[in-house]
């Protein structure tokens, strides 16, 4: 018989950290490049009206 393996904490925190590092990296590419124009639309739009990018562009 197989012994059943057990889903450690450790292993279940190594996991999460791969998923938010590998979501977090393909994201932009997802959103910029992907098929999905509405969302792109959206991204683009919100990072032009932001406060944050003219004071970025203007210095």
């Amino acid at each position: 018989m197989r012994k059943k393996r057990k889903i450690l904490p450790k292993m279940m925190i190594v996991f999460m950290i791969f998923n938010l590092v590998f979501s977090v990296t393909l994201a932009p590419f997802t959103v910029l490049w992907g098929p999905f124009e509405a969302t792109k639309t959206l991204a683009v739009g919100s990072i032009l009206t932001s406060k944050i990018w003219r004071l970025q562009v203007n210095g």
